[in-house]
């Protein structure tokens, strides 16, 4: 298994404190984050049925975090789009785990990615 620790360790400072430390991912080539990508959507998965709001809080973050790098970084569109079939699966199970009827992805380019999440609304009892 490969050592992401420079990615996550890039993620966790974004998340903190909204900086992009392109630095420490400079030695990375398409196929570390092609193995990133794919281990996080395997672990995203393995969270939905017992933790979707988890799940759903992960994948968020791992795709807007894409986007982010992407768009200093172009090439890290190519391995995440690799997964849509992959991330899409994702969604319609999430959509299912929280009650959601229907999803919408919308991928633009350059590199932006758009989650719809059509949420039911019960009318309030009278």
């Amino acid at each position: 298994m490969e050592d992401f620790s420079a990615i996550k360790e890039v993620l966790e400072r974004w998340k903190v404190s909204g900086e992009l430390e392109l630095r420490k991912l400079t030695g990375l080539n398409l196929n570390t984050w092609r193995d990133y990508f794919k281990e996080e959507i395997t672990e995203i998965d393995s969270l939905l049925d017992s933790a979707a709001e988890d799940a759903h809080e992960r994948l968020t973050t791992l795709l807007s975090f894409a986007v982010v790098v992407a768009r200093v970084r172009p090439f890290v569109a190519a391995p995440l789009l690799r997964y849509f079939s992959d991330i899409k699966e994702l969604l319609h199970k999430l959509a299912v785990n929280l009650g959601i009827n229907d999803t919408d992805v919308t991928i633009g380019f350059p590199f932006t990615i758009e989650i719809t999440f059509n949420i039911p609304v019960s009318k309030p009892s009278k």
